[in-house]
């Protein structure tokens, strides 16, 4: 795994990237709808930002032909990702995950620690990491659903 910036005009913000860094780059897509990017500590882009269009032909280069079968494929991979996204900069968070390692007792607890860093890291209006979290939730929705062969209607 490997630590990337999501590009964007509100706070900054972090995702852990895999080897495999289209289910992050899918994730960071459906956020910002195209006006976000993706990069590394060094500033490499992972995945431009799309605000002219060109996503369509750059994720066919990296093998997505199609990103709504990819999504509908590869659900739980972007829940995954969109469940590491984390308000702040890399030393910001390397500090926040050190608290939340520290908490040992419920996930529930995890989560109302990483809500108050959101709450009390967050400047702008954009609310990138209740969206990512909120995302992240429908997706494991729709994938129980999907495993169930139940529709969400």
């Amino acid at each position: 795994m490997r630590l990337c910036e999501i590009s964007n005009p509100s706070d900054p913000y972090t995702i852990e990237v895999d080897d495999d860094p289209r289910p992050a780059c899918a994730a960071v897509l459906l956020l910002g709808e195209g006006h976000y990017g993706l990069h590394e500590e060094g500033g490499e882009d992972v995945m431009p930002i799309f605000l002219f269009g060109g996503a369509v032909e750059w994720l066919a280069k990296h093998g997505v032909p199609d990103l709504a079968t990819y999504i509908a494929e590869h659900l739980s991979e972007i829940a995954d990702a969109l469940d590491t996204v984390m308000i702040g900069k890399r030393s910001e968070r390397a500090r926040m995950e050190r608290v939340l390692a520290a908490i040992t007792s419920a996930e529930e607890d995890r989560e109302k620690a990483r809500a108050a860093w959101l709450d009390e890291k967050q400047t702008s209006l954009n609310d990138i990491g209740g969206r990512a979290v909120a995302m992240a939730k429908r997706m494991r929705d729709k994938a129980a659903c999907v495993a169930s062969g139940t529709d969400l209607g």
